[in-house]
């Protein structure tokens, strides 16, 4: 009798005078027997030969487009047709189908698709395809480019950040995987968003500064809307550069000592907003003065680190083993020269993390820490300086660089630790001052058994 009944009410839904609730899915195995979970809108879809482009047709719990050609064109429909085909009488193989489809697999109700923060809907469009990441590979956001070959079904593009911004790329894909040991790069001029349906953290996404070089997205030496300040010069000696800011302000550039002492660079302001209105990268650490008679290639300051988004519809996962990083670059050494030194330069500030699921568990790292700043050189005891770390995948602040043994420039800032001045002893010029912390966003409900350096602010999903 049941048997009879669940005919029935198939019999009724196959023929299209009934239509029951809405039903969204989240992968394949919420579609039942022989159905796909289309990424695009979140409803299932089945076999239709009659459909040309896709042969899928959306089944009866894809709302409006309830019984619609995926591709939206029925095959040998005339031009201007809508598509549409008649239903035809259900066959009795195709209702017991139905009928093992309904008792094996029911549909599961899963949460409408998520508004991606800073995309228009038009470019927040899954992959169709997933992406294990097996080895260790660069994303240039300057081209849009990968150092290896995407999976077909994931791609690059470039949007309008929204509702400002400027441009950004897009990294288009259906499931992404870090592996364990991996490193997913991502380095160039624009900020990066990843859009997936699940993401899974085992390795590194790294968005971090090295040195000179800027994150994704993130700003050069002595560039950006928090840079350092150069440090004054009383001869024969200069002040060390200042770190940049971004999350809270960087640390002044130390003075020099002497007979006339010579002012610290100026420390980078802070700027942004705590909940990343605008997605930006870190700013650059101060460059600092010349020596006269140095050679060689010229210290730079710290860079910022990157601006990186990971969107994920569906859950968001950061092993043990897992971090996302976005640390600044440390600040570089003054030289020792030719009866002449130089000072240290500023650090650069962490960038800008921003993550977003319905459900985030962190158990690894998420830092965007400041580089530390550089060390300054000592012609009188001829002692060279040596340049600062680079924000690190950890809540401890980079190291300052060092003059000899001296700790010459000031560390970065993390977690809650201000960055630290720059300093000099023994009538010298002065280190550079460390740069701050950057900015980072939890988007959901989070678990955070991990690292977040700095604390996050958290927004709901």
């Amino acid at each position: 009798m049941w048997r009879l009944a669940l005919t029935a009410v198939v019999a009724i839904w196959v023929a299209g005078c009934f239509r029951p609730d809405e039903h969204r899915c989240a992968d394949d195995t919420a579609c039942g027997a022989g159905g796909r979970c289309e990424p695009t809108t979140g409803y299932c879809a089945f076999a239709a030969p009659e459909c040309c482009g896709a042969p899928w047709r959306y089944g009866e719990g894809a709302g409006e487009l309830s019984g619609a050609c995926v591709s939206a064109q029925a095959c040998g429909d005339a031009a201007g047709d809508d598509g549409a085909v008649a239903d035809a009488a259900p066959t009795d193989a195709a209702i017991d189908a139905a009928i093992d489809a309904a008792i094996d697999a029911s549909p599961i109700d899963a949460p409408p698709p998520i508004v991606v923060a800073h995309l228009a809907p038009a470019d927040a469009q899954l992959g169709a395809a997933d992406w294990l990441v097996d080895a260790d590979v660069t994303i240039d956001t300057t081209d849009a480019s990968a150092s290896a070959p995407l999976p077909t079904g994931v791609g690059l593009t470039v949007a309008s950040q929204q509702p400002s911004g400027g441009t950004l790329v897009v990294l288009h894909v259906r499931g992404l995987t870090v592996r364990q040991n991996k490193r997913l790069r991502v380095v160039g001029t624009r900020p990066l968003i990843v859009v997936a349906s699940a993401v899974s953290v085992a390795g590194v996404i790294d968005a971090s500064a090295a040195r000179e070089v800027p994150g994704a997205g993130g700003s050069g030496p002595m560039a950006g809307t928090g840079t350092g300040g150069i440090g004054g010069a009383s001869a024969p000696y200069e002040g060390g550069s200042g770190g940049a800011g971004f999350g809270t302000s960087g640390a002044q550039g130390g003075a020099s000592t002497g007979a006339a002492a010579a002012t610290g660079g100026s420390a980078g302001l802070a700027y942004g907003t705590p909940a990343l209105t605008t997605l930006s990268g870190g700013s650059g650490g101060g460059n600092g003065t010349t020596g006269a008679g140095c050679s060689g290639a010229v210290p730079l300051g710290g860079a910022g680190g990157g601006a990186l988004q990971i969107t994920a519809t569906t859950s968001f996962t950061i092993a043990s083993t897992g971090a996302v990083l976005a640390g600044g670059g440390g600040g570089g050494a003054g030289r020792l020269c030719l009866g002449n030194s130089e000072p240290g330069r500023g650090g650069g500030s962490g960038g800008a993390i921003y993550l977003q699921a319905p459900t985030l568990d962190v158990a690894g790292v998420v830092a965007a820490n400041g580089g530390g700043g550089g060390g300054a050189s000592i012609s009188t005891a001829m002692l060279a300086g040596t340049a600062g770390a680079d924000g690190g995948p950890a809540a401890t602040p980079a190291a300052g660089g060092l003059m000899g043994t001296f700790a010459s420039g000031g560390a970065g800032g993390a977690l809650a630790t201000a960055p630290t001045a720059g300093r000099s002893t023994m009538n010298s010029d002065g280190g550079g001052g460390g740069g701050a912390v950057g900015r980072i966003v939890l988007r959901g409900t989070a678990s955070v058994s991990g690292t977040v350096s700095p604390a996050p602010t958290s927004l709901p999903p």
